[in-house]
């Protein structure tokens, strides 16, 4: 069956997605603070472009896909299973937006601060809490863990796409959920300390953009 709302909603989760790594290689990943400070202050309009694109392309469609899945999966799955997975999209979408949106917003401020000799102290302790792509702040755990909520939903939506005849459908399935299992074990990776788990929210986002071609293809065309 053709479920064209559903497919124009993948399609632009799909082309988002895309133009977020696209974007993100372009931009570079930062190892140290220094290298972080210098992205923020220097990269200007790619740095928004980053986060604008992660906040209205990739984020808010990806909180709306999970809502159709939700309509289009809920009457195949056990009652609370529906209901936990509907739960945790609005609490990925409102985490990872206040996430996306304080770099393009907050984190200007406290760069203009740490130019300033006398709130360079408190202005670094900052940014070291609020820039998303430094390693160990807090921002980026709650990003990680943003995608880690999220990989529930994943789990049980796309298992019950994994059961449907179409075999586009079934490869995509096992793909989200293979996602969200990864995306829980980097949440897990982080709380433990355990760096070889945290590799897990790349692998996930990679098997997330790959479950999106099929599933693009299955929900266009019905097979």
């Amino acid at each position: 069956m053709k479920i064209r709302p559903l497919a124009i909603l993948t399609l632009i989760v799909l082309l988002g997605t895309i133009l977020w790594l696209v974007l993100m290689v372009a931009s570079g990943i930062p190892e140290t603070f220094e290298a972080a400070l210098e992205q923020v202050t220097r990269q200007g309009l790619l740095f928004n472009l980053v986060y604008l694109n992660a906040a209205f392309l990739v984020t808010l469609p990806v909180t709306l896909w999970m809502a159709l899945l939700y309509a289009n999966c809920r009457h195949r799955l056990p009652e609370w299973a529906a209901w936990i997975g509907l739960i945790c999209v609005p609490v990925y979408g409102t985490l990872n937006l206040l996430v996306y949106l304080s770099q393009i917003t907050l984190v200007p401020q406290l760069v203009e601060m740490h130019q300033q000799a006398e709130t360079r102290a408190a202005a670094e302790a900052l940014l070291r809490v609020f820039i998303q792509d430094l390693p160990g702040s807090t921002v980026g755990f709650f990003n990680g863990l943003a995608y880690g909520i999220l990989g529930i939903p994943s789990i049980i939506f796309g298992i019950e796409l994994a059961r449907r005849r179409s075999a586009s459908l079934r490869v995509g399935g096992v793909l989200l959920a293979l996602n969200g299992v990864a995306c829980l074990t980097a949440v897990a990776g982080s709380l433990l300390g355990l760096a070889s788990l945290e590799f897990g929210s790349v692998l996930g986002g990679g098997l997330f953009l790959l479950a999106l071609f099929p599933l693009t293809w299955a929900f266009f065309t019905g097979r």
